[in-house]
């Protein structure tokens, strides 16, 4: 938990983990990263930063709308609200 807490009072840390984890699933430097690659991101993130695991179903409700890709802001804020979210759990 402690290691979550430090992570993410670490606004430059936190930016650099996004952007690389984008950049690794950013198709053909596109701009956007795929719905289905998200969940896959996240989980990296919390894996290389954090040595923690999301739950296996922590990704069912991450994105309702029918948009299938998103640019870095996007994700930058579906990422940061989850990874504040699954801290708050731990």
């Amino acid at each position: 938990m402690g290691k979550f807490k430090e992570f993410l009072g670490n606004p430059e840390k936190v930016q650099t983990a996004l952007r690389e984890a984008f950049e690794k699933y950013e198709k053909g430097k596109s701009g956007f990263i795929e719905e289905k690659n998200i969940s896959k991101a996240i989980r990296e993130i919390c894996t290389n930063y954090v040595d923690e695991n999301p739950p296996a179903d922590a990704f069912d409700d991450l994105d309702d709308t029918s948009d299938e890709r998103f640019d870095f802001e996007q994700f930058s804020r579906i990422a940061s609200d989850f990874l504040s979210s699954f801290e708050a759990e731990l």
